[in-house]
């Protein structure tokens, strides 16, 4: 998420119940759980990572994700978004 926030830094987590469509926004910084990505979009199947990245964008089912510094955009279920990221 560089430069909006830097390795070290510290976040506070806000839980969103339940969430849906309707209770994420477009631009909102969100935690959410990964399979994990290396840096050109592949997937690393044996890696599960807690994630903190922008919603660009969004469906009925999936919010579209994608970090300030990366090139790809990871689809990413509702339910698997633990909270918005408060700076």
């Amino acid at each position: 998420m560089f430069p909006t926030l830097r390795y070290g830094d510290l976040v506070r987590i806000i839980p969103i119940l339940p969430r849906t469509y309707k209770d994420v926004k477009v631009g909102e910084i969100v935690s959410y759980w990964s399979k994990g990505f290396n840096r050109n979009g592949q997937p690393r199947f044996w890696h599960k990572a807690n994630v903190v990245h922008r919603i660009v964008g969004k469906t009925l089912t999936f919010a579209l994700i994608k970090g300030d510094n990366r090139d790809y955009i990871e689809k990413v279920p509702y339910d698997k978004i633990n909270g918005r990221i408060l700076l």
